[in-house]
């Protein structure tokens, strides 16, 4: 009876969201309570093998923490108009001749990363020597990262080849006894990787949706193939789901930027979502394959599993909750082992990851939602407190993008950015994953990768521009 109050209650939270954001599918929100959706219908489609009933108090604080969201996003969108009203005001005085020096600096960096409009770009095209150099040198990289893989695989007892080297591989990452960091080389050149493919994917969406995409476009693939292999030796699914969700967003803005039409922008946007949802059940099926998930518990139980046990581990988590150690314990691992490297002192971790529960006759899991994290570290205030910080910076960006004359930086760090979205009700992404110096090598290599390639930008025709 829980889990489908829980049901009834996401379904109302969604026709609210979408009616009040002026049924905007873009909105953070929305993705949210749909991503709460998900998981609930992955529960009550196991019910009669998990036959776990949720609880009020875990209803109360799913649904609350939705509002605190969206409430939150209505604050950034209000915090925009206020703020582009202002800058309409401003813009009716010449000021030009009293820039200050930091304004000059801005102005500068402005044409720097964002040199054309959005209405004057034709497409991408990358030059054949700049794709093979790059294509080259991820190559290499991902020669070596299988070799350190490998090298990974043995120090956890791998004695069966090949094969279980992505099983083994993982169970070294999960072991706090074995030491899997491997370098700052591999490590940088993993990453430097990853930012060149996504950008070859806003290139290729780009050039799609402008329809400007052509058979020497496909060359562009290639950089994006060399990056799934990396993808398959991280033994994470959740770095693909990042990449599609990265590729359904930049899709989904640039369709909003380029028709005005909402409601066919709409229609063309659920369309490539669905397609987006069928092709990463296929990746992600296909991936569990090498970390044996999908093997053991078949392809519909894995991706159940994977959904919807969540929620029932917080809900048999609420029933006896826990606090933690210290301030941030599971959810600032990363930003204390970034300062600790400049010498501040920081508290010592045992143990990297929560317990398991039992929410089936075989089944465990120790993912509980974002929510757990942020009850256990911060208290039920806070919990609200984030969730509506959250809301009002990914809805407040929302409109600075869609509004925008520009497109390029803003776009492809909003979308890289947007995976924690995805994954709301699964596992916290955002202070788990971006509190720490990684984010700040991949701002760095996007900037240096955006405005490199703004070179190779084709811009339309004159008469084209002020058709527009």
């Amino acid at each position: 009876m829980g889990t489908i109050v829980l049901l009834l209650g996401l379904l109302i939270l969604l026709f609210i969201i979408f009616k009040k954001n002026d049924k905007d599918i873009l909105s953070p929100s929305l993705f949210t309570v749909c991503m709460y959706i998900m998981s609930t219908l992955a529960v009550l489609l196991n019910f009669n093998n998990w036959d776990i009933n949720i609880s009020t108090i875990t209803i109360v604080i799913i649904l609350s923490s939705i509002i605190m969201f969206f409430l939150g996003e209505l604050i950034g969108t209000a915090l925009y108009k206020f703020r582009n009203k202002k800058k309409l005001e401003q813009s009716s005085y010449n000021k030009d001749a009293n820039l200050n020096l930091i304004s000059k600096i801005k102005n500068k960096m402005s044409n720097l990363i964002n040199p054309h409009r959005f209405v004057d770009i034709d497409s991408i095209q990358v030059p054949l020597h700049i794709v093979l150099i790059v294509c080259s040198f991820m190559l290499i990289i991902t020669v070596y990262y299988l070799y350190c893989i490998w090298n990974l695989s043995i120090k956890a007892g791998n004695t069966e080849g090949i094969s279980k080297m992505i099983y083994y591989a993982r169970v070294a990452y999960n072991s706090v006894d074995i030491d899997s960091d491997m370098g700052i080389i591999i490590n940088q050149g993993v990453l430097l990787s990853r930012c060149i493919a996504y950008y070859f994917a806003y290139a290729i969406v780009f050039n799609v949706v402008k329809k400007n995409f052509n058979r020497y476009n496909l060359l562009y693939f290639i950089p994006i193939i060399i990056y799934f292999f990396d993808l398959i030796l991280s033994t994470q699914r959740a770095n693909m789901i990042a990449f599609v969700s990265f590729v359904l967003i930049i899709y989904m803005i640039i369709i909003r930027k380029e028709e005005v039409n909402t409601k066919k922008s709409n229609f063309r946007i659920l369309k490539f979502g669905a397609v987006g949802a069928v092709i990463l059940v296929v990746v992600f099926t296909f991936l569990g394959l090498f970390t044996g998930k999908t093997q053991s518990l078949g392809i519909i139980n894995s991706l159940l599993i994977y959904t919807g046990s969540s929620i029932l581990a917080l809900n048999q988590w609420l029933l006896d909750p826990t606090t933690s150690a210290f301030f941030g314990e599971s959810t600032l691992r990363l930003f204390y082992a970034g300062i600790g490297k400049f010498g501040f002192d920081v508290p010592i971790y045992n143990e990297y990851f929560f317990e398991h529960v039992q929410i089936g006759e075989n089944v465990r899991t120790n993912i509980f939602t974002p929510l757990r994290r942020y009850i256990q570290d911060y208290s039920y205030t806070g919990l609200f407190f984030i969730q509506f910080i959250t809301g009002l910076i990914y809805g407040f960006f929302l409109k600075v993008l869609v509004n925008s004359k520009y497109a390029g930086l803003g776009l492809i760090l909003y979308a890289n950015f947007f995976y924690p979205i995805f994954s709301a009700s699964i596992e916290e992404r955002i202070m788990t994953n971006y509190l720490s110096l990684t984010t700040i090598y991949t701002v760095f290599y996007f900037v240096i990768i955006v405005i490199v390639f703004n070179k190779f930008i084709k811009l339309k025709n004159k008469e084209d521009s002020i058709q527009k």
